[in-house]
């Protein structure tokens, strides 16, 4: 009795809310009008997708078999042994640099490690191997830097070692004994470190720091920490059309944070997940925040859940791409954060709607997550970073329009391009886009 009444009430909302269709805002305005709706026409080609790209690579959470891959003039390539899952690569002077996730060394090897191997090859201009140039073992996380792929190797007391090999075929080091780094677009690093705070037993402190190539350090701020909720430091997706795919931080000179916000009164059952955006510099005190998005509780969302949501994120030079959390009654959107640290908040610019006021409230109700994002993988977007565009694509079109498929806006840069489903389909078919 009680869940009928609960779905009466949702849908009663629903349809009393359902006008409500601008993110924060109780109705429409030109400034908040979604891109997809004022985007022009265009062609592949306008968004450099037309023929056979040179390279493509797609992230495992695009693909149905949920295993990356780097196709190299239309073919998918494949490492002796059957492997394919390439973590990233970089052209060469002559072919590319290519580094594959492995459970083992090669096929015929019997050695096996808790966390796997990156082994790197270099591979000629059509896609074929030319030969095995070394392994880093037990890697926990790939970095494609500027000239240089690295993997992350745990070490001691929670620490990470980082071990690679740079497009000279040669090996090369990265920090040692770390919280956590990621290359930057000077061939350095952003480093973080814990630091000593005395202000409580539950707070600790690490600085951010920028290493240039040649060694010299940086202190470019820092970030508080409570020991009693979990947080991490995030790496975006996306799908990369002939340009490697290269670390946030060499493209965007950013980091995504996911953190929780302690709520005393509950001991901690109210508290809030939260999305932060870390803008990176090379001067001292370069270190800027800005918190992107309220996500949700323990209650109504996980920590998996939002690990999920904030890789599904994408960092793009001044801003990120992502899901806008509802204000209120209004619809769910996705479209475009742009931190603004003079406003003391992000500026947004929606792109898609994603769901109605109505549909988003019932949601909130009646979902697997009521957050204020949602987890359905019909709402999500993949992005497509070309050498003359950022093509997002609203994988399963909006959720209170079921027949509708997939279709693409382009953003970053006016005036924006819309491509259809029949033009952006066959493209999602070709390279096993269709989770």
């Amino acid at each position: 009795m009680l869940r009928k009444q609960t779905l009466a009430i949702a849908l009663l909302v629903a349809v009393l809310s359902g006008c409500a269709t601008t993110p924060g805002a109780g109705g429409s305005s030109a400034a908040n009008t979604p891109l997809a709706q004022t985007a022009q026409a265009g062609t592949l080609a306008d968004v450099g997708l037309a023929g056979t790209p040179e390279t493509v690579f797609v992230p495992a959470r695009y693909r149905s078999n949920t295993t990356p891959a780097l196709y190299i003039n239309g073919r998918q390539f494949v490492a002796p042994g059957g492997y394919s899952n390439v973590a990233g690569f970089l052209p060469m002077a002559s072919g590319y640099l290519v580094a594959v996730v492995q459970p083992t060394v090669s096929a015929q090897s019997t050695d096996r490690n808790k966390y796997p191997f990156l082994v790197f090859y270099q591979v000629d201009a059509n896609g074929q191997t030319v030969k095995q140039l070394g392994v880093v073992a037990n890697v926990v996380q790939t970095h494609v830097g500027r000239d240089s792929i690295y993997g992350a190797q745990p070490a001691p007391g929670n620490f990470r070692n980082y071990y690679g090999y740079s497009v000279a075929g040669e090996p090369t080091a990265g920090p040692q004994g770390v919280l956590h780094a990621t290359p930057a677009p000077d061939g350095g690093w952003y480093i973080a470190r814990f630091e000593e705070l005395n202000e409580s037993d539950f707070y600790r402190q690490y600085g951010i720091y920028h290493q240039a190539e040649g060694g010299t350090t940086t202190r470019l701020g820092q970030v508080r920490r409570d020991t009693r909720v979990s947080d991490a430091l995030v790496q975006t997706t996306a799908m990369f059309v002939n340009r490697p795919p290269l670390a946030d931080s060499v493209r965007c000179a950013c980091w995504l944070a996911m953190k929780m916000d302690y709520d005393y009164y509950t001991d901690g059952a109210g508290s809030d997940f939260e999305l932060y955006a870390l803008s990176l510099g090379h001067a001292a005190n370069a270190l800027q925040t800005q918190m992107l998005a309220h996500i949700g509780t323990p209650q109504n969302i996980s920590r998996r859940q939002v690990l999920s949501l904030a890789v599904r994120t994408i960092a793009l030079p001044g801003g990120f791409a992502m899901q806008i959390p509802a204000q209120g009654f209004g619809g769910l959107y996705w479209g475009l954060v742009t931190p603004d640290h003079a406003a003391g908040e992000p500026r947004t610019t929606p792109v898609f709607e994603l769901m109605s006021g109505g549909w988003n409230t019932l949601r909130s109700f009646m979902g697997n997550n009521t957050a204020n994002m949602s987890m359905n993988d019909a709402n999500d977007v993949y992005a497509i970073l070309t050498p003359t565009a950022n093509v997002m694509v609203l994988v399963g079109g909006k959720t209170d329009m079921p027949d509708a498929g997939p279709y693409a806006v382009t953003v970053g840069s006016p005036p924006p391009i819309k491509l259809s489903t029949a033009q952006i389909q066959p493209l999602l078919y070709r390279y096993g886009m269709t989770r």
